[in-house]
């Protein structure tokens, strides 16, 4: 039922799903087969485009995603453009296995920082937990696509896929909401500070974050066509069915194999550029630490 990347070539919208008349496995074991294939592909090439509406803010933009295995572990490179109103930026981001190089070109200036990703994959296990879903470009820290879909699958509790048709291709939707656990395990600046409200209710989270996911997999592929992080307003806390609205949508539009990507593509030579140190500000956001951690006063 499944083909793995390695032997399908170039990969286009998919034409048809072998597995169209078969009943669909369950989310979890539809999320687990899409991490562990795209974690196994020995190269990828994605086209992608990303719309973000945050903190009074509309940005769009599109970019290009290279992922390849080596013995350093998963190279990643991200570079996206984007514009809001009238101006122009961009990012790029480069993993070479021991470092995440991250780029940021601002209208306001230039910016450059590493992150030591050493210390994050200690810290992950000795904390116990994995990296939480990132809704921004955030998530190469994350292990990549195949890390953003693990954590998808760990974080959220999914519905039953449902099987759509365009002209192109067939695919699966899956819909999830927070898990209660995780819910409850996000650090105490994300939580209501007041009684009043349910803190189990994702809806009293901060506005930035989402409170449910919608997931496109192709069903011959289980490739990540779109995600979406979808937000329910708070006001609507007495209604379990008040439509959410998207806070970041990251649609991709093409993947290809490709075998001839050359190890320096994940290479970043900051030359004389200042270089600040993320490491710090990553490790609080993926792995936050546990209360018997932190120091007493």
């Amino acid at each position: 039922m499944l083909a793995l990347l390695a032997t399908l070539g170039p990969l286009g919208p998919v034409s048809a799903a072998a597995s169209a008349d078969e009943p669909a496995a369950d989310s979890q074991t539809l999320l687990n087969r899409a991490a562990a294939q795209l974690a196994g592909t020995p190269s990828l090439e994605a086209r992608f485009r990303q719309r973000v509406q945050l903190f009074g803010q509309e940005l769009s933009g599109a970019g290009s995603y290279l992922q390849k295995r080596s013995p350093q572990g998963l190279l990643l490179r991200l570079e996206l453009k984007l514009q809001v109103g009238s101006q122009l930026s961009s990012l790029q981001q480069v993993a070479d296995g021991r470092f995440l190089w991250i780029r940021r070109d601002l209208p306001g200036g230039t910016s450059l920082g590493r992150v030591d990703l050493e210390r994050l994959r200690a810290a992950l296990p000795q904390r116990g937990q994995p990296a939480r879903p990132e809704v921004t470009t955030d998530w190469l820290a994350r292990g990549g696509l195949p890390g953003l879909i693990a954590a998808l699958a760990e974080h959220f509790q999914f519905s039953p896929p449902q099987a759509v048709r365009s002209d192109q291709a067939a695919m699966w939707v899956l819909e999830g909401r927070w898990k209660a656990d995780k819910l409850a395990s996000l650090p105490p600046e994300w939580k209501p500070q007041t009684a009043k409200v349910n803190p189990a209710d994702p809806r009293q989270l901060p506005a930035h974050l989402p409170t449910e996911v919608r997931l496109v997999l192709g069903q011959s592929d289980l490739l990540p066509y779109r995600i979406e992080y979808r937000r329910q307003p708070a006001e609507s806390a007495g209604d379990q069915n008040a439509a959410a609205r998207p806070l970041v949508v990251l649609e991709i539009t093409e993947f290809q194999q490709r075998e001839d990507l050359d190890d320096r593509l994940f290479i970043y030579q900051p030359g004389n550029q200042e270089v600040a140190d993320y490491t710090d500000r990553y490790l609080a956001s993926l792995v936050p630490e546990r209360p018997d951690e932190r120091p007493s006063d």
